[in-house]
C-alpha cells in the first residue's frame, strides 16, 4: 500500500483501490489528480474509490473523478465507488454524479463487482 499525503493506494491483482481522506477539496485535489494520473500512466484501468473515511467532497474533486471516469471509459476501464457516507452521497445526488458511478455499500462488494470487468491493459 502506498501512502501519498492523505490518500492510500492499494493494488489487488488488476484492481487499484484509492482510499480517500476525511475531506477531498481544493486543498488536496492536486494530490488526488497526481495519484490518479500515475495510475492511468501505469495503465491501471480498474479503479475503486473508497470513501470510508470521507466526510466531505467539493466540486474540484468531483471534476477530477468525472475526468478519470471519462478517460477510463475510452480505455475500456471501470471506476466504482464504495463506503459512501450520507454527506458525500448527498453531494453526489445533488450533482447527479451518483447516476454515473456504480456505488457499492462496502469494499468487498466493489472488489467483487469491479473484478468481473475485463482488464483492458492485461496487467495483473
Amino acid at each position: 500500500m502506498a501512502i501519498v499525503e492523505e490518500f492510500f493506494v492499494d493494488q489487488r491483482d488488476a484492481l487499484t483501490i484509492v482510499a480517500l481522506p476525511n475531506r477531498v477539496d481544493v486543498s488536496n485535489t492536486r494530490s488526488f489528480v497526481d495519484i490518479l494520473q500515475r495510475e492511468l500512466d501505469s495503465e491501471h484501468w480498474l479503479l475503486i474509490f473508497d470513501f470510508e473515511q470521507t466526510q466531505a467532497i467539493d466540486s474540484t474533486a468531483l471534476g477530477a473523478m468525472v475526468q478519470v471516469f471519462k478517460t477510463l471509459r475510452t480505455q475500456g476501464g471501470h471506476l466504482s465507488l464504495c463506503n459512501v457516507g450520507s454527506g458525500v452521497r448527498r453531494v453526489l445526488a445533488i450533482t447527479r454524479v451518483d447516476r454515473v458511478f456504480p456505488i457499492y455499500d462496502d469494499l468487498d462488494a466493489a472488489v467483487l463487482a469491479t473484478g468481473r470487468h475485463p482488464n483492458p491493459s492485461g496487467n495483473q
